[in-house]
């Protein structure tokens, strides 16, 4: 059975249109040809169950009752009254049995009463109160209404159109929630958003925040968005603060990043744009452990653009078609006014394509990536492992500089790696992945385990490296080992196998990857993250 339209879109000549309607439950898209050459063959509706029993009579029977069966309408009491030619004077009667010839339903009760099984409510002496519209505060209306909000004074003029009026700028919220999450070096996170914005969506408040201790501990975003044009503009103050160990010098640190950032959105189509972005911005870092040591800041301005092309194919977990472009360019002139100067170009590149068959139920995914920073102050790329990884491993912290803080770029996923094992200004790499169903669902048996749905397997293999350290800018792939033997230096290569399932609503991974040393595979390595593939 096919039910209801809800949602319509008309060709640019008008002799098509698609239209999206449940069919037994279901979304389902139909094509209508020349839809304005369409006649109804009645200009009529059927009325509904409700205007049969208060017209009291059955000119055709309404689409509710042409559909039902007849067990059905002698189940329901709406239903069994409108089946009547002539319906009852009273409300519904209440049970199978036809009313008797005392006045009452058949079960010696007056018709002012209905009955669902064995309970009874008399609606013969009930009244409805006005105690909830008494109740209720007054509402400041503007001058222009009258008693009803709906029906403004002076609304139409002389020749019946609808006078203009201008348009007023009221905010309202439209979310307010808490969200959690796993960052693989500050570890779990949180944060309060709130978010506001007018009737017509041309202009947005954002806030987010994070209180901890002080202000000086605390994250804080207010952003407000200009959105009537077709560039979106973005203007947003904000301040970042966390705590990190140093091992070396058992202390620890407070790193705050904070700024003023204004940005811009141009869509060039549906599917591409370019964002562009002037940032001016603070990085402090303070001693906890020795409070006589004097804090360390730099200042610098931050313009970046970024040109962005997505025609991939959404799938359950990851895009299973299409492909995926995007370029930027950044960089840092100094901070003009005093300090030490920060200066970098940084250009950075990301193309990704996929391809499925067996109805997007398996699919490939390729993925290709690279960066050079280039300056005095060149910005870091480190090796991570895989994104939001929970079993964490590390070789070292990825700072070296206080602004590395901020800049400081993991490359991901790359399983063949701890945290920072390589790191330099320059990186390539290269993902290939299958991706495969493994189970529907995954119910719990004698164990009280929860139940799994949609548990997707991956084979991938990663590839890449990092380079450029002070020691040595230059690219090695491969060294001699202490036996003489030639093995990878900085290209690092791992393949394996991955399970992906979604868990309490978060989407969880679990990869085995075997590293290649370029003669032999290693030892496994797992990894224990949550987020969605590339």
């Amino acid at each position: 059975m096919v039910m209801g339209i809800q949602q319509v879109s008309l060709s640019a000549d008008g002799h098509r249109a698609a239209v999206v309607s449940l069919r037994d439950g279901v979304p389902s898209i139909y094509l209508i040809k020349n839809p304005f050459e369409r006649r109804l063959v009645s200009d009529t509706l059927a009325p509904t169950v409700w205007a049969q029993r208060r017209l009291r009579q059955v000119p055709r029977l309404a689409p509710a009752l042409a559909l039902a069966s007849e067990a059905l309408r002698q189940r329901n009491p709406f239903l069994r009254d409108a089946s009547y030619t002539t319906p009852p004077a009273g409300p519904l009667l209440a049970a199978s049995e036809p009313a008797g010839s005392n006045g009452t339903n058949g079960h010696g009760e007056a018709p002012d009463s209905t009955r669902y099984g064995t309970l009874r409510v008399d609606f013969r002496n009930y009244v409805f109160s006005s105690a909830f519209d008494e109740a209720r505060p007054p509402r400041a209306t503007p001058s222009y209404y009258s008693s009803d909000p709906f029906a403004p004074k002076d609304n139409v003029d002389e020749n019946g159109r609808y006078r203009p009026r201008r348009y007023r700028l009221y905010f309202t919220p439209d979310l307010v929630y808490g969200a959690a999450g796993y960052d693989m070096l500050y570890g779990v996170q949180s944060v309060t958003q709130m978010m506001f914005s007018d009737m017509l969506g041309n202009h947005r408040i954002w806030a987010a925040t994070n209180l901890l201790v002080d202000l000086r501990n605390s994250d804080y975003l207010i952003a407000y968005s200009y959105l009537p044009r077709r560039t979106d503009w973005t203007v947003a103050v904000y301040h970042v603060a966390r705590l990190l160990p140093d091992y070396a010098l058992r202390t620890l640190y407070r790193y705050r990043h904070y700024g003023l950032n204004l940005s811009a959105s141009y869509p060039l189509n549906k599917f591409e744009r370019f964002d562009f972005g002037l940032a001016y911005m603070g990085v402090n870092q303070t001693d906890i452990g020795n409070l006589a040591r004097p804090p360390v800041t730099r200042t610098l301005f931050y313009p970046s653009i970024t040109y962005t092309r997505d025609v991939s194919v959404p799938g359950l977990l990851a895009p299973i078609g299409g492909h995926r472009l995007a370029l930027q360019l950044s960089g840092s002139p100094g901070n003009l006014l005093y300090g030490r100067q920060i200066r970098f170009v940084t250009l950075l590149a990301d193309a990704r394509t996929y391809t499925s068959f067996g109805r997007g139920l398996y699919s490939f995914a390729f993925r290709l990536a690279g960066g050079a920073s280039f300056g005095p102050n060149p910005q870091l790329f480190y090796s991570a492992g895989v994104e939001n990884w929970i079993n964490r491993r590390f070789d070292s912290f990825p700072i070296e500089d206080l602004t590395d803080f901020v800049f400081a770029t993991p490359v991901l996923p790359l399983r063949a790696t701890d945290i920072n094992t390589l790191k330099g200004p320059y990186f390539g790499l290269f993902n290939a992945e299958f991706r495969f169903p493994l189970v529907a669902a995954l119910l719990p048996g004698p164990l009280p385990i929860l139940p799994l749905y949609n548990l997707q397997g991956t084979a991938f293999l990663d590839a890449g490296a990092v380079w450029g350290s002070p020691s040595n800018r230059r690219l090695n792939l491969f060294r001699r080992d202490e036996h003489g033997r030639q093995v990878l230096d900085d290209l690092r290569v791992a393949g394996g196998l991955g399970l992906r399932t979604i868990i309490l609503g978060f989407p969880f991974r679990f990869d085995f990857a075997w590293p290649f040393d370029g003669r032999r595979f290693l030892h496994r390595r797992f990894y224990f993250s949550v987020g969605l593939d590339f």
